[in-house]
């Protein structure tokens, strides 16, 4: 375990021997921090580089881990959403009918969901337009994982946004990031198809800052498979 420390301020817990490389995507600045792998696991993580732009400079836009030990190596990737539960299955449902064939979007999902601190096994079909322990205005949806034939879905809901304060400059200056991540979480397995890409830029905090275009470069390069350690 590593901390973090400046002065008399001690940091949350950290990843330390940081790798940071820094590039840029049609005009966007952005960072490339990676941890050394261990025990099988490659974490990485795009961080914006926009110094005169406080909303994302320093904030981690995507995170990913990949998992090397298996034959074909498991990619997912996760990105702070503003998604409520309403929003996020509205938006899925959009998803799966513009981007899958009417058999998929009729189709009913296993699910694990996190209803009120109880988490119970259900079955989900979409659209999800009358289930109220789902969206409904006294819902207490806080956890939600989906089962899908493209590549499995975990999305969580709080009520105040949790945001990175600058892994950009711990980065550079001191070779860590911060172990924590930030919250509500949407991670997408982008091993089997990079279709779910789409869905979760749909959704991402940063959707109104960034363009579409840039954002899915950036998930395309997190996304791409370890070929040798």
């Amino acid at each position: 375990m590593y901390t973090c420390c400046s002065g008399d301020v001690v940091f949350e817990t950290c990843y330390s021997n940081v790798v940071l490389e820094r590039n840029s995507l049609k005009g966007f600045r952005y960072g490339m921090a990676e941890v050394e792998i261990r025990g099988g696991r490659r974490h990485r993580r795009i961080i914006g580089d926009a110094p005169s732009d406080p909303l994302l400079h320093g904030k981690p836009l995507f995170y990913s881990d990949t998992y090397i030990a298996a034959d074909s190596p498991t990619t997912y990737v996760y990105a702070r959403h503003k998604a409520d539960p309403s929003l996020f299955f509205t938006t899925l449902n959009f998803f799966l009918e513009e981007h899958t064939s009417s058999e998929f979007a009729a189709w009913q999902y296993s699910a694990m969901v996190n209803l009120g601190g109880e988490l119970v096994e259900r079955s989900v079909k979409f659209p999800v337009l009358d289930d109220n322990s789902l969206i409904g205005p006294d819902a207490d949806l806080r956890f939600c994982r989906l089962h899908l034939p493209f590549g499995d879905i975990a999305v969580e809901f709080c009520n105040t946004a949790v945001a990175s304060s600058n892994d950009l400059e711990t980065a550079r200056a001191r070779r860590q990031i911060a172990r924590s991540l930030e919250a509500p979480l949407l991670g997408c397995d982008l091993s089997k198809s990079e279709m779910l890409a789409k869905f979760m830029i749909a959704v991402h905090w940063a959707s109104d800052f960034v363009p579409p275009t840039i954002l899915e470069g950036l998930v395309a390069e997190l996304s791409q498979n370890l070929v040798s350690a």
